[in-house]
């Protein structure tokens, strides 16, 4: 039986929450190479919507003396005109014979740099004024309410930066239904993660037919390291982490939280 029927049996572990719950997702397209790439947030997708702005008119990009790993969302050189809402949408634009690929990450990994990024830095906290365990079990809360029932949770501002920044990674891009149709590239930790991630980019792309000089620009700016919204060297990043590793009913929480996104995408 496919993992996916497996997970869907109503005998998971007690609170755990239910993996493919079909969470609003966002595609990038490249129509002229045939590529796709679907986007979850805190998973390389501030720099990953900087590459396919470059893909979708190189000449314009570069003559604009515009850097990849410095186009940022508030002011990219590109509209929205790469964007698309759902597989079938993207899959149509890019053509037969796509390739579509996403980013996943290890989701306490994933976690620490979203809750640093949108609870420290930025306040969207659900209410409890960057209180590590008040918000822990606020978005394991939100996460059930949403799961039995979007229309109950009160769909602010707030609450959907969380939903979109912490949701499992099993709710986003139709991995219910496509997951084996993707390449999955897992954004690596420790002093040789960029570089790794980077060189998997690159055999993408040279799949895809993206000229090998513009690989190599893509492989370059990658190998800059981290963008605006990046958490990864952040002392308030550490303080977060030793906390949270050290209090094992939080742990135990964001396992019932992420507990198919171990399993679905191989971190155990």
């Amino acid at each position: 039986m496919p993992l996916s029927q497996t997970i869907k049996k109503k005998n998971r572990p007690p609170g755990v929450i239910p993996a493919y719950f079909h969470y609003g997702s966002q595609f990038l397209v490249a129509p002229e190479y045939h590529l796709a790439t679907c986007q979850i947030s805190k998973n390389m997708a501030t720099i990953r919507f900087s590459i396919f702005c470059f893909l979708n008119d190189i000449e314009k990009f570069l003559q604009a003396n515009r850097t990849i790993s410095e186009d940022f969302w508030d002011y990219s050189f590109c509209n929205d005109h790469f964007r698309r809402k759902d597989l079938k949408s993207a899959l149509d634009v890019a053509g037969a014979n796509a390739t579509i690929f996403a980013v996943i990450r290890h989701p306490i990994e994933r976690f620490l740099s979203g809750y640093v990024d949108r609870c420290v830095n930025r306040q969207y906290c659900l209410g409890c004024n960057r209180d590590l365990k008040c918000f822990v079990e606020m978005l394991y809360r939100t996460l059930v309410k949403y799961y039995e029932n979007p229309s109950d949770v009160v769909q602010d501002k707030t609450t959907e930066h969380v939903l979109r920044h912490f949701a499992p990674q099993t709710w986003f891009c139709d991995f219910e239904n496509h997951k084996n149709e993707y390449v999955l590239l897992k954004q690596h930790v420790g002093p040789n993660g960029t570089h790794r991630i980077a060189d998997e980019f690159y055999e993408v792309f040279e799949k895809a037919g993206v000229l090998s000089e513009h690989r190599a620009i893509i492989h370059k700016e990658m190998l800059k390291g981290t963008t605006v919204h990046s958490t990864s060297q952040s002392l308030a990043r550490k303080e977060v982490r030793e906390r949270l590793l050290a209090d094992l009913y939080l742990m135990g929480r964001l396992l019932q939280i992420y507990y198919y996104d171990f399993i679905e995408f191989d971190f155990i």
